[in-house]
């Protein structure tokens, strides 16, 4: 974009140099009203309460990942402690893997439906 013309009205030869906006605070608050004004008029309701029911599922999995650990180490079956104690850590890491796994679902579901709100509101101006 940085190139020189030449005036239409008294012909001196003048430079045009790009102009880049700066990423300031008050954009990313414009922007965060834009999405909240985007998720407040969506036009897919009933997908974005089925993307939190989906989440909501992730988290009582983990939470099930997470209890069933516990209770095989307690209710005392006839593994040795070095077994219980693995089928602990590998129970807590399948626990905190479905939580990231359901707030990462939840981020992407919603970018997509995001993108298909946008493109009505283009669609339609």
């Amino acid at each position: 974009m940085n190139r020189t013309e030449f005036c239409p009205h008294c012909g001196k030869e003048t430079s045009i140099v790009a102009h880049v906006a700066a990423f300031t605070p008050a954009n990313v608050t414009g922007v965060a009203a834009t999405l909240i004004q985007i998720r407040q008029q969506t036009c897919y309701k009933t997908l974005r309460g089925l993307i939190e029911v989906v989440q909501i599922l992730f988290f009582v999995a983990a939470g099930l990942a997470g209890m069933e650990p516990f209770v095989a180490f307690f209710v005392g079956s006839e593994v040795p402690a070095g077994g219980k104690f693995m089928i602990v850590i590998i129970g807590l890491a399948s626990a905190f893997f479905l939580i990231i796994l359901g707030i990462a679902w939840k981020q992407a579901a919603l970018l997509l439906v995001d993108i298909a709100d946008c493109q009505i509101r283009l669609a339609g101006k």
